[in-house]
């Protein structure tokens, strides 16, 4: 597996935890946003939408959107828990997602974070 990602995007950076908590091997293939490495014709052909992550499955697939990738990859795992599967693990995904948020905020909302 290969995961397209920018080492500055909490986004990228949390589906890279994910497969290091699971133990999946993967290559990360570092796309420097900033510099248009996301809009490469080669990487277009991966990702229409030349966003990051994304992650290339060793069958060729490709995965996009960062939530949508963990709930892929942590499907079945204790990474998602049985609660939320029996109310959908969507919810505990996003809740995931907002505390990995703060953690990266010290404790702040993401919004109170990011330059205006």
């Amino acid at each position: 597996m290969k995961i397209y990602g920018d080492a500055n995007s909490g986004n990228c950076l949390k589906v890279k935890w994910v497969c290091d908590k699971l133990a999946l091997p993967y290559t990360w293939i570092e796309i420097d946003t900033m510099k248009g490495g996301s809009r490469t014709e080669e990487f277009l052909k991966l990702n229409g939408w030349g966003q990051v992550p994304t992650v290339e499955l060793d069958d060729g697939r490709a995965l996009a959107q960062s939530n949508a990738i963990i709930r892929y990859l942590a499907r079945g795992s204790d990474l998602i828990p049985r609660r939320c599967l029996s109310r959908g693990a969507d919810g505990c995904v996003d809740v995931l997602g907002a505390e990995h948020s703060r953690a990266l905020c010290g404790g702040l909302p993401l919004s109170h974070c990011v330059s205006r």
